[in-house]
């Protein structure tokens, strides 16, 4: 076999079909908005694997030993960029879903940017490895996997401390899914943390099966470690079409009017002054938003709303229709609440309840569980 002939063995479909189902969630996360809370942390999840899926791809086609060594390098450089990055995403995941720990903004900014910090310098180290005397890729190390010999790589120092940096992100993301689910008693938001957990775990099962227990046994085996975190990232991202195309991203209407904002607090109304009232403060500037009991459209044209996110209530349950006789799409309502008011500083809610299929202890346990969850600094319209 000459050194310029295409070799590709059989460890490269399985990176092959990592790569694949990684721009898949790329591409789906970026559709459902990676500004919506939570979503940018799997966006930077989804991203990493695929880099170091990509990077894999390259190594495979690099071909065995000597077929093409500069390659093979540069692939492996690569992936490492994935295992950088990914390391981060784990711990801004761990904060942000699927719904956002209660600490300081503050404090989130700055672990935030200390993980990924730590991200970027690992990033500039394996960019400048040759200079440095190879601490991320000491040297090229062939194995044996399927019965071919696959080009590999001798970790340096900086690769063993981030592949541990890794490995205990990971741990971390368990914890704090574990402690997530014991405190929150919302279904729909334990199901999310359930399917994410579950997927991790069967991820974490994979990678000790075809990568630590091969190790320790002295059997030379291919890790399927990108295949694993794709498998994750499919469980991931099934909750966010499942869950989380309803969450909102805060939206500023042009200001028109200038009304002052209320005191924070309950504000009982009849529904024509409760709806005028709610689009006056959306149109002078304050971030809003709205579930209502009548078409969308025809409620934002009468009153002049572009931007404002709105829900309707309604018996048919589909695009910005919820109906809350169903358990999961009633539990929707302060899941939507509750992360609008985590983006927002003094935000305008407004309820009405006012559809004739919605009987009176529906509306007093839905506006229980909402007051549960408004904060101080909301200033909540009720429609009566």
């Amino acid at each position: 076999m000459g050194d310029s002939e295409m070799w590709i063995p059989y460890v490269f479909w399985p990176t092959f079909v990592a790569s694949v189902i990684s721009i898949f969630l790329v591409v789906y996360v970026l559709k459902a908005d990676i500004r919506k809370a939570g979503n940018m942390a799997a966006f930077f999840m989804f991203l990493s694997v695929l880099i170091w899926s990509i990077g894999e791809l390259i190594e495979r086609i690099a071909g065995p030993p000597n077929n093409d060594i500069y390659l093979a390098y540069f692939g492996a450089r690569f992936l490492f960029f994935g295992i950088a990055i990914l390391s981060a995403a784990f711990i801004h995941f761990a904060i942000d879903y699927p719904y956002r720990i209660k600490i300081s903004k503050s404090l989130r900014k700055i672990i935030i940017y200390a993980v990924y910090g730590f991200s970027a310098m690992g990033i500039l180290l394996d960019i400048l490895d040759n200079f440095l005397g190879k601490l991320v890729i000491a040297s090229e190390s062939p194995y044996s996997a399927f019965g071919q010999t696959v080009w590999g790589l001798d970790p340096g120092l900086i690769y063993k401390i981030y592949i541990t940096w890794l490995f205990l992100a990971g741990l971390i993301l368990l914890a704090a899914l574990l402690w997530k689910l014991r405190n929150v008693k919302m279904k729909i938001v334990r199901m999310q943390i359930w399917l994410t957990f579950t997927g991790l775990i069967i991820a974490y099962v994979l990678i000790t099966l075809t990568g630590l227990v091969p190790v320790l046994l002295g059997i030379q085996m291919y890790p399927l470690t990108t295949v694993s975190f794709s498998i994750f990232g499919l469980f991931t991202i099934y909750t966010i079409y499942r869950y989380r195309l309803f969450i909102v991203v805060p939206a500023t209407e042009e200001i028109e009017l200038h009304e002052e904002m209320p005191e924070s607090g309950v504000y009982k109304l009849p529904k024509d002054t409760a709806f005028q009232r709610f689009a006056n403060l959306a149109r002078s500037g304050y971030k809003a938003i709205g579930f209502i009991s009548q078409n969308i459209a025809e409620f934002k044209g009468k009153y002049g709303l572009k931007a404002t996110p709105i829900f309707e209530i309604s018996e048919n349950p589909g695009k910005d229709r919820l109906n809350p006789v169903i358990k999961e799409q009633r539990e929707m309502i302060p899941f939507i609440i509750s992360t609008f008011i985590d983006e927002v500083e003094n935000p305008v809610i407004l309820i009405d309840f006012s559809a004739k299929h919605i009987d009176e202890n529906l509306r007093k346990k839905i506006m229980e569980e909402i007051e549960s969850i408004v904060q101080e600094n909301c200033v909540l319209i009720v429609a009566e």
